[in-house]
């Protein structure tokens, strides 16, 4: 499937997207565990969404919250030596 298909279905306000409305999108595009990450790491919006260039990277950070271990399990795999790897189709909806 080409980036070109994704790019062919976005709403014409895509642009300014906020609350409400950018998380549906998000659920609706990425998934409900996507969704749920960028409001956990208050990304409420579409701009704020496109200035963000990595945002997957919290997840190698030792960072001590229950609700992101939470999403750590959902979008990441454990490796043997305890560290996680983003699964890659998580990886490809926030780098297309």
């Amino acid at each position: 499937m080409s980036i070109s298909y994704h790019f062919d279905h976005l709403p014409p306000n895509v642009l300014t997207l906020s609350g409400y409305d950018f998380f549906i999108f998000i659920r609706t595009t990425l998934g409900e565990s996507e969704a749920n990450f960028l409001n956990k790491i208050s990304v409420k919006a579409t701009s704020s969404f496109i200035l963000i260039e990595k945002s997957l990277d919290i997840f190698n950070q030792d960072i001590d919250d229950e609700e992101l271990d939470t999403l750590k399990e959902q979008l990441c795999f454990k490796m043997k030596n305890d560290k996680f790897l983003i699964k890659p189709g998580v990886l490809s909806g926030f780098v297309s």
